[in-house]
C-alpha cells in the first residue's frame, strides 16, 4: 500500500513539474523567517487592502507573519522563493525560537494565498526510493508583487521581533531548546547589540548593477538590508561554530577575489584587512614551533588565500580521503578550477 501510494504520489508531482517553466532555479531559496516583527505598519496597509478584516486573530497574526515574509523575499529578489513546510511536523509554536507562536495553521494562510492567486505555489517532494526531497517553494504572484511596489519600507523599521533568538544551538543536528546561563545570556548580548549595530547600517558594493551575487558553485547569495547575523553551536562538535547568516559571510573564496576591493559601508569606501595574513604566525604558535607558513614555502601554485581555506578545510576533515574528495568537489569555490589535478594533490 505504501509503495502504491509512493509510486502515484511521484507520478501526480511529475505531472506538475512537467508545467513549470525551466528557468526556475528552486534552489534560489531561504526559509521562512518566523521570528520577524509583525505590528509593522506595511503589514496593516497590505492587509487592509487585499483582506478582510473579520478574519479571527489567529488568522491574521499567521497572515502578517507571511505577508512580511513575501515582501522581504520579493525586495531581496523577484526570482527568490520561500521555502515552507506544508507538513504540521514542520512547526513547534512553543519553541523559544518562535516568538510569535506560529503554528501549523500558517498552512492554512498558504493555501488560502494560494487559491486567491496572491502566489506562486510549486509543491515539495519526497522520493522514498532516492531518499531525496525538497520543502514546497512560493513567492508572491504578479497581482501581489504589483501592490508591493507601492510600499516602501523605512530604515528606522525593527523588522526583527524584539525577543528573537540570534544564538542557534544544535543537538545531533536538530535546533535545541537549550537552558539559559550565563554564557548563553552573554554570547545572546553580544550578538542582540551587533544586530542592532548593522541594522543600521549600509553594506554595499556599489559597482555591481545586481542584487544577485554568484559563487562558484553557482549558488546565489542575495545583498539583502534585511540581514541578521546568527551564532550557531553543535552541541556535540564544539569545532562546528559558525559565526555567520550574513550575506558576506555566504562569499565563498573565488567570489571573494572579484570583490574584495569593492565593499562599500554606509556608502564610503572600505578599508580591506584580511586577519588571514596573521594565519601563518598564529598556526606557528600553536603549533610550539619555528616554521614560517607562506604559500611560497608550501606551494609554487597556491596563493596565500588559498593555502589557509585549505588549511583550514584540512582541521575540519575527518580524515585525508574525505579532505581531498572535498577539495575536488569544491575546485571553484576555492578559485581552483584552472589547475590540474595533479598540481592540486602536490600543492
Amino acid at each position: 500500500m505504501y509503495a502504491k501510494k509512493s509510486i502515484k504520489y511521484i507520478i501526480q508531482y511529475e505531472s506538475i513539474m512537467k508545467n513549470i517553466p525551466d528557468q526556475l532555479d528552486f534552489d534560489f531559496s531561504r526559509p521562512i523567517d518566523i521570528q520577524r516583527n509583525i505590528n509593522l505598519d506595511l503589514i496593516n496597509s497590505c492587509i487592509s487592502n487585499f483582506f478582510d478584516k473579520s478574519h479571527d486573530k489567529i488568522f491574521l497574526k499567521h497572515l502578517r507573519i507571511l505577508i512580511l515574509e513575501l515582501y522581504i523575499c520579493w525586495k531581496e529578489s523577484g526570482n527568490q522563493f520561500l521555502s515552507v513546510s506544508m507538513s504540521k511536523r514542520g512547526y513547534k509554536s512553543k519553541s523559544r525560537y518562535n516568538p510569535n507562536g506560529i503554528s501549523s495553521y500558517l498552512i492554512k494562510i498558504i493555501n488560502f494565498l494560494k487559491v486567491n492567486n496572491l502566489i506562486e505555489f510549486y509543491p515539495g517532494f519526497y522520493d522514498p526510493k532516492t531518499k531525496k526531497s525538497r520543502l514546497t517553494r512560493i513567492r508572491p504572484s504578479k497581482l501581489l508583487g504589483n501592490y508591493f511596489k507601492k510600499i516602501e519600507i523605512h530604515g528606522d523599521e525593527n523588522i526583527n521581533h524584539s525577543k528573537k533568538e540570534f544564538l542557534l544551538i544544535y543537538k545531533n543536528g536538530i535546533l535545541y531548546e537549550y537552558d539559559d546561563s550565563y554564557e548563553t545570556q552573554e554570547i545572546r548580548e553580544i550578538l542582540k547589540y551587533y544586530n542592532h549595530l548593522i541594522s543600521k547600517t549600509f553594506f554595499d558594493i556599489p559597482n555591481y548593477q545586481s542584487e544577485i551575487l554568484s559563487r562558484g558553485d553557482n549558488r546565489k547569495i542575495v545583498i539583502s538590508h534585511f540581514v541578521s547575523c546568527t551564532y550557531s553551536l553543535n552541541k556535540n562538535k564544539r569545532s562546528k561554530e559558525i559565526f555567520g547568516d550574513c550575506w558576506w559571510s555566504k562569499i565563498d573564496l573565488s567570489l571573494f577575489f572579484k570583490i574584495q576591493n569593492h565593499l562599500a559601508i554606509n556608502n564610503q569606501a572600505t578599508t580591506y584587512f584580511d586577519l588571514l595574513e596573521f594565519f601563518g604566525d598564529f598556526l606557528t604558535f600553536k603549533l610550539k614551533n619555528n616554521i614560517i607558513l607562506n604559500a611560497k614555502t608550501f606551494s609554487k601554485v597556491l596563493n596565500y588565500d588559498q593555502l589557509c581555506s585549505l588549511i583550514i578545510k584540512s582541521f575540519r576533515s575527518k580524515n585525508s580521503k574525505s579532505f581531498i574528495k572535498s577539495v575536488f568537489n569544491e575546485k571553484k569555490k576555492l578559485s581552483l578550477e584552472n589547475f590540474t589535478s595533479k598540481e592540486i594533490k602536490d600543492a
